[in-house]
């Protein structure tokens, strides 16, 4: 007998039936409160982030081009397509991203964006992302130090102060460098979730950090 091709998926749904709840199948994805929608079917966005957001799914090793790759992907989770070969409305907006009608669609939107930044970080990249938000932290506590203004006295403590903010700028440099990596390794070419992570992170950086207290789940 053949494999399947998704068999190695970390939530077998492959050969779920697409009647079954995935909420109700996985604990693991039950506990998060985000992924419960109530505008787009829930079954089938899920089921099309596990597709696209497994490490072990063959769709990430098998189509490089992105919109090709969610358009498969969609396809597979059970969104249907038009006779005229377009997607229905909310696999659409998932496709191709915000139409000229924002207000219509808004609620759409946020819906997706809320659940597939929840899987990508919270189910998938759990650990990585938290190193992220962790690197972010030490960063505005490195620039916050080196902003400190020196005054200048002529004496041994100026001098090491000043010497303390070179060293420091070299760790910013580092910590630059981590982020960027992490970020290349969480979000691939996923850059609108990416722009998301960043503005909660700057918006509200109190809420950020406490949405991802008490979570911890395997990479």
């Amino acid at each position: 007998m053949s494999k399947s091709p998704y068999e190695n998926l970390r939530f077998r749904i492959h050969n779920l039936p697409m009647e079954v709840p995935l909420l109700k199948e996985f604990a693991e994805l039950r506990k998060h409160e985000e992924l419960k929608t109530v505008i787009v079917n829930n079954d089938k966005l899920l089921r099309y982030c596990i597709y696209m957001f497994d490490p072990k799914s063959e769709l990430i090793k098998e189509v490089s081009q992105l919109k090709e790759r969610k358009a498969k992907a969609l396809n597979l989770a059970g969104f249907k397509k038009n006779k005229d070969g377009t997607f229905e409305k909310d696999a659409e907006l998932i496709l191709n991203g915000m139409s000229d009608d924002i207000d219509e669609h808004k609620q759409v939107i946020d819906e997706v964006q809320k659940v597939t930044f929840c899987m990508l970080t919270k189910v998938y990249n759990d650990r990585k992302f938290r190193e992220w938000q962790t690197l972010h932290e030490e960063l505005d506590e490195n620039i916050q130090i080196r902003m400190s203004k020196i005054v200048d006295k002529g004496d041994k403590a100026t001098v090491e102060a000043i010497q303390k903010k070179g060293q420091l700028r070299e760790q910013a440099k580092a910590i630059h460098l981590e982020i960027d990596a992490l970020e290349k390794e969480i979000f691939g070419e996923h850059e609108d979730l990416k722009e998301h992570a960043l503005v909660i992170r700057f918006s509200s950086p109190e809420t950020y950090v406490s949405a991802f207290a008490g979570q911890d789940t395997e990479d």
